[in-house]
Order: structure tokens, then sequence, then C-alpha cells
């Protein structure tokens, strides 16, 4: 129904949404760890992962 396919864009915009905050957290421990090179190729990674 409607209904039903509602309530999955919402929890997909959810997990989308926890997905990007994963992505960040990750990139910022990256630029920490390891300097910014490292962290530029997390997001790029990530612009891939996006893309799939």
């Amino acid at each position: 129904t409607e209904n039903s396919f509602l309530q999955i864009g919402e929890a997909l915009q959810g997990f989308y949404k926890q997905a990007g905050e994963v992505s960040a957290s990750a990139r910022a421990i990256a630029g920490k760890l390891l300097g910014d090179d490292a962290a530029e190729h997390v997001t790029r990674l990530q612009l891939l992962v996006e893309r799939m």
C-alpha cells in the first residue's frame, strides 16, 4: 500500500542519515590519526559508496 511505501521511504531516509553521520565520524577520525591525505581518501570512498 501507499502507507507501507512511505514507511519504507522514511526508514531509508533514517538509514541514509545515520550512514552520513558514521561517514563524517570516520572522516574526522582518519583526519586526526592519519592526516588530511587519508581523510581525503575516506571522502572519496564515501562518494563511491553513495553512488552504489
